[in-house]
């Protein structure tokens, strides 16, 4: 189904729904990725100030 918007100009729509298993798997990509800028994110960007401080 199609909104109106792009049905007049031939455009794909912005948001398309693949399914709970695609949404599943989206959203723990995203936790895993949160985790990881929890987990590395801090200690990087931390040398980066201490580094800009000297």
């Amino acid at each position: 189904m199609r909104s109106s918007l792009s049905g007049q100009g031939d455009l794909e729509p912005v948001l398309v729904s693949y399914g709970k298993i695609d949404t599943f798997l989206d959203l723990v990509f995203n936790i895993v990725g949160a985790v990881l800028v929890l987990a590395f994110g801090d200690t990087l960007l931390g040398d980066l100030i201490r580094h800009g401080n000297e």
